[in-house]
């Protein structure tokens, strides 16, 4: 493969963040977002009541859609769901997060998951120094602006179960003008060369 100048540049200047999503992460067995959601329809489908739902994800309904109509009723049930089902085990290999890592350690990801927190204990055997999770964690926040080393939670994260991006109300949160998760994110863009 052959690797852009400006990419060589930004890792030999460590000024590379990338930018990581789902598919980081098809390798560990964690399901993509269709999938999560028949995954949750179907932990909540209590006498298939649900059952509607998962015909309309089949019919190419966005996921989002399905997640917004359980939003009133089981918001915290289908948190902690993801709380339960995206803490990982220190016992994957997580190549692709350890490759990645490899390049930089200034990554941004929308995954729940904690696979690059393990793999950065498995490559250096202490734990990640700069995570920070969108806007619940302000002080994390402004120091990613200055570190060279980060870890930002962009959509969440399984160990807060309630700061995980499912529902469009999380979504505004985040991407709302004066929020900070934009501002760092803008802030980066100027400073950061970005591989997505």
């Amino acid at each position: 493969m052959k690797i852009p100048t400006a990419i060589k540049n930004a890792i030999k200047e460590n000024n590379l963040v990338v930018f990581a999503g789902a598919g980081v992460t098809k390798n560990i067995g964690l399901p993509e977002w269709r999938d999560l959601a028949v995954e949750i329809i179907n932990y909540l489908n209590n006498n298939n009541e649900y059952e509607n739902l998962i015909n309309r994800l089949r019919t190419g309904e966005n996921p989002i859609n399905i997640f917004n109509s359980l939003e009133k009723e089981h918001k915290v049930e289908i948190k902690q769901y993801i709380s339960k089902n995206f803490n990982l085990s220190n016992s994957n290999s997580f190549q692709v997060q350890k490759s990645i890592l490899k390049l930089t350690s200034q990554i941004i990801t929308t995954n729940y998951d904690t696979a690059f927190e393990s793999a950065y204990i498995q490559m250096y055997d202490e734990k990640f120094p700069n995570i920070a999770i969108q806007n619940l964690d302000r002080l994390n926040l402004m120091e990613i602006v200055r570190s060279n080393e980060f870890l930002f939670k962009l959509h969440g994260c399984a160990t807060h179960p309630e700061s995980c991006a499912i529902f469009s109300s999380d979504y505004t949160k985040i991407y709302k003008k004066d929020s900070p998760t934009l501002f760092l994110l803008k802030s980066l863009a100027m400073q950061k060369k970005f591989f997505l």
